[in-house]
């Protein structure tokens, strides 16, 4: 009977062991379509650096980003999750080593019509179990793996925090430039506002431009409180980014928006998901999954364990250690009934299986996605600066033409109040339109970078 149950158990293991071999080996859909998938849409020159942020050359960036890395709470979050499942590594590999328990004892009788007598007992007791179908060793497999995957989220969580770092900061900087633009256009406003108030007590124009001027300057003034709110907000934010409370002590260095750099190379998708973090991190979760699978598999069948003793006994501590009486038994367990706990162990370990394979060929497709996205945005605002360019010196040359032609009493002072109201509102598009370049540049540079650590191999 032993030996039909443990043949038995030995066959659903065989077709989960070759079910996972099948796995491990066969190209999924996912692997099929990365080494098929067609180049990126544009491609540059300049060479990706796992430290993108300085491609922008600037000092006070390189800085900030530098200072980020050091101190920013969701890194020590990061870290502090990778060394938790690393500690459940020492934990699972654990079952390879026996226990030993120590035992100690006294007994004595006393009483009428009794010998007074004692009896002292020391022993010593271990059991392991041997790992024949290789339970242990997928569990510990599957919890390497995922401290692979956490350290590989780790490795993504640095790049987000530069990133991150590199977007507020240039966010920041517009919003200096666009403050600075609007003393600017303040200080402009109010001296035509000076100047229709000469005019008008000499009776050459109407009083309602005056109010008109008036209510653009109020405007202008009105947008230099909205960036001067957003300068504020955008310096707690980086503070927070960089490890700090808001305004305890940290002044964000003032600088202009940098030049954007040469179109990186994009490379090949394969060469993609081999690079990024957060793709790794999903691809050994997955092969953890695997590992899990094969642990439940491994748990339908028998389990052979060891059980030595070793024990003295004697009737005074003296003769205690006089005399050793050991043991070493054998005992073979198979699950016989276990009302589908192992079974079902199974059907939710090939769940996971499934749910993470479509989790990582998701995040494949991800990648690809913003690397694109990012390549035709960029094109686009490109293309948007050029015209914004244009769009603002017409502006600015009908704007003049029109304020002589007033001035000569040949163009209603309404023209030239809109022509003003559109050159300072294309001044301020402009300084906008090339921040978000420059963001959609850090997505790219982010979208293909490799990690900044050197690699865990699981």
């Amino acid at each position: 009977m032993l030996r039909t149950g443990f043949l038995r158990n030995l066959a659903p293991l065989a077709l989960g062991s070759s079910f996972l071999a099948g796995c491990a080996l066969s190209p999924t859909p996912i692997d099929t379509y990365v080494e098929s998938a067609p180049g990126f849409g544009a491609s540059g020159v300049a060479m990706v650096s796992p430290r993108f942020w300085s491609a922008f050359d600037a000092v006070e960036l390189d800085s900030l980003v530098t200072r980020a890395l050091r101190a920013n709470l969701d890194l020590r979050i990061a870290d502090a999750r990778r060394r938790e499942a690393a500690a459940f590594v020492d934990l699972e590999e654990s079952a390879y080593w026996p226990d030993l328990v120590a035992t100690a004892g006294a007994t004595g009788r006393t009483g009428e019509g009794l010998d007074e007598s004692s009896r002292y007992e020391l022993g010593f007791d271990s059991t392991v179990e041997l790992d024949l179908f290789g339970a242990i060793g997928s569990a510990v497999e599957a919890e390497r793996l995922r401290t692979a995957a956490a350290f590989a989220a780790q490795q993504a969580v640095e790049l987000t925090v530069a990133a991150d770092v590199a977007t507020t900061w240039f966010r920041l900087l517009e919003a200096r430039s666009q403050r600075a633009l609007l003393d600017e256009q303040i200080e402009t406003n109010q001296t035509v506002l000076e100047l229709l108030r000469r005019r008008f007590g000499s009776g050459q124009i109407l009083g309602v431009d005056i109010l008109r001027q008036e209510q653009l300057v109020e405007a202008t003034r009105q947008r230099r409180d909205v960036e001067q709110g957003r300068v504020a907000t955008l310096e707690n934010a980086l503070a927070v980014l960089l490890g700090r409370a808001p305004r305890a002590g940290f002044v964000a260095p003032h600088a202009l928006l940098p030049a954007l750099p040469s179109v990186p190379v994009t490379g090949i998708p394969a060469d993609l998901v081999q690079r990024r973090p957060d793709v790794r991190r999903n691809w050994l979760l997955l092969r953890a999954a695997d590992r899990d699978l094969a642990a439940s598999i491994a748990r339908k069948a028998p389990r052979l364990s060891l059980t030595a003793s070793v024990s003295t006994a004697a009737e005074s501590p003296g003769a205690l250690f006089e005399d050793w009486i050991g043991r070493l038994a054998g005992n073979l367990v198979a699950p016989l009934f276990t009302a589908g706990e192992l079974q079902s162990a199974v059907d939710r370990d090939e769940a996971i299986r499934s749910r993470l394979l479509s989790e990582y060929t998701r995040a494949v497709l991800i990648a690809f996605r913003e690397v694109e996205d990012a390549l035709a945005l960029e094109r686009v605002q490109s293309s948007q600066i050029e015209r914004l360019i244009k769009q603002a010196d017409l502006s600015r040359r009908s704007t003049e033409q029109l304020e002589r032609q007033y001035l000569n009493g040949l163009a209603n002072y309404l023209d030239v109040l809109s022509a003003l109201t559109e050159q300072q509102e294309l001044q301020r598009n402009l300084i906008t339109a090339r921040r978000e370049r420059l963001e959609t540049r850090v997505a790219l540079y982010r979208a293909l970078a490799g990690p900044l650590t050197e690699d865990e191999s699981p």
